[in-house]
């Protein structure tokens, strides 16, 4: 069922699937600013059989109303939105699935709302924007050198080791060295042959092209704001409910420091690793990934958890 919801001053558009008597699953897309359409497109038939799959674009994205000129836009008003879908469907309690950024915003929820969160799912998280673009950034090297491009091979390594600001590193990432690879930056993102699927989603979906436009907007009011640059690996430390990161292997943005803290930090946490995926799991190996969420939602996943915890005391 797909709507428009007046959460505060904004309309967004918000889709649910499946049987509302089913356990609650909320997914948080990344980007920043990337809408769900595409999580739906892929993984809504799969995660619906047996969850009630929520979803929507956030303020200003997609198919939600656009910010405006002068509004501003920080972490707190999109941790807050979850909050108001939450109670506008009356929804007690939900698991929460983020990818990407999404994963920053569920950890900040999880911390202000630990009551209403049941398990906690983070696709290839950032946690740290600051350190994800510096391992994208160690990524594009070895891409430039696969290139035979040995200059921009050691810039890269240059930058990723140099004294830089988190804001700065993202500005370096991903409006200069990324660019800089055009389409081979795809390899960063996508393990497979079919690096061009994304492409494929823009370019079929069933409204104005203009709506993936309005990420640019999004992006500019986040970064403005600054908040985004701050480090919440430390925040992974309050998290209470049981926690799931699925990673694929051959992807960038949830780099080993964010391994260690995910592992040191969170007291119910578990990593699982997608070997034929890169930064998108859900799409590379679907079927795999909806099986993984929907075990561990379902309390089945958390099952053979306590088992494997009992089995190391």
């Amino acid at each position: 069922m797909e709507k428009v919801m007046e959460i505060g001053t904004k309309k967004l558009y918000v889709e649910t699937a499946g049987n509302p008597d089913a356990p609650a699953l909320l997914y948080l897309h990344g980007g920043p600013g990337i809408g769900c359409y595409d999580f739906m497109l892929m993984q809504k038939e799969r995660l619906s059989k047996e969850l009630y799959l929520v979803s929507f674009d956030q303020r200003g994205v997609l198919r939600s109303e656009p910010l405006t000129e002068d509004e501003s836009l920080c972490l707190e008003d999109l941790v807050e939105d979850c909050e108001s879908v939450r109670k506008k469907l009356g929804i007690e309690k939900w698991s929460v699935l983020s990818h990407s950024f999404g994963g920053l915003i569920s950890l900040l929820y999880s911390a202000k709302y630990p009551e209403v969160i049941e398990t906690s799912i983070f696709e290839c998280p950032t946690f740290d924007l600051g350190l994800s673009a510096r391992s994208l950034i160690r990524g594009a090297g070895k891409e430039f050198e696969k290139m035979g491009d040995k200059l921009q091979a050691k810039a890269c390594v240059e930058t990723a080791d140099g004294n830089y600001t988190p804001q700065e590193l993202a500005n370096l990432c991903f409006n200069e060295v990324l660019s800089k690879l055009g389409k081979k930056r795809e390899n960063l993102y996508t393990y497979g042959d079919d690096k061009l699927f994304f492409d494929r989603i823009i370019a079929d979906a069933p409204f104005p092209n203009e709506y993936w436009g309005k990420q640019g907007r999004f992006q500019e009011k986040l970064f403005a704001d600054g908040t985004i640059f701050t480090s919440y690996l430390s925040l992974l430390s309050s998290i209470r409910s049981p926690s799931l990161l699925l990673k694929g292997e051959h992807e960038y943005v949830t780099c080993d420091k964010h391994l260690e803290a995910f592992e040191t930090e969170v007291e119910n946490g578990k990593i699982v690793f997608f070997h034929a995926s890169g930064h998108m799991p859900r799409f590379e190996e679907p079927d795999l990934y909806a099986k993984q969420v929907i075990e561990f939602v379902t309390s089945k996943g958390m099952k053979s958890f306590e088992e494997e915890k009992k089995l190391l005391l």
